[in-house]
């Protein structure tokens, strides 16, 4: 069931009634900073300071800049999320999560996938474990 929903200028934001936070990017999309300042901003519009699973469902040939994903793992950007799961298909899509785990070192579970199925059994799994 959902709770809020916002349909922003670069994603589309659903807050579900099971406490996960979903994010749609949209496809053929190259996020740079300003942008995922922008999507950031309007994740933190819904969440209101509370803190969720945040299922991130990557648009097809969307991608991030290595600012823009700097920005994704900066404290702001995680201050919402209890965990974030990505779903992933291109490429492209798969360098920038090896560059995110290679790099970006963080204190909550971040963990990459290629179908939404499998992400949200191990949000499942996360949320039974907490």
């Amino acid at each position: 069931m959902i709770v809020k929903e916002l349909k922003g200028e670069y994603c589309n934001i659903t807050l579900r009634s099971d406490d996960v936070l979903e994010i749609t990017t949209f496809k053929d999309v190259e996020y740079d900073d300003s942008q995922t300042a922008t999507v950031i901003r309007d994740v933190l519009s819904i969440t209101e300071g509370k803190q969720y699973y945040v299922l991130v469902l990557s648009g097809q040939y969307s991608n991030v800049t290595a600012e823009s994903m700097q920005l994704l793992a900066s404290p702001q950007a995680m201050s919402y999320a209890l965990a974030k799961a990505y779903v992933i298909s291109s490429p492209a899509q798969r360098l920038m999560a090896n560059f995110f785990l290679a790099n970006l070192k963080q204190d909550k579970p971040v963990k990459f996938f290629l179908s939404q199925e499998k992400a949200e059994e191990w949000i499942t799994s996360l949320k039974s474990a907490g």
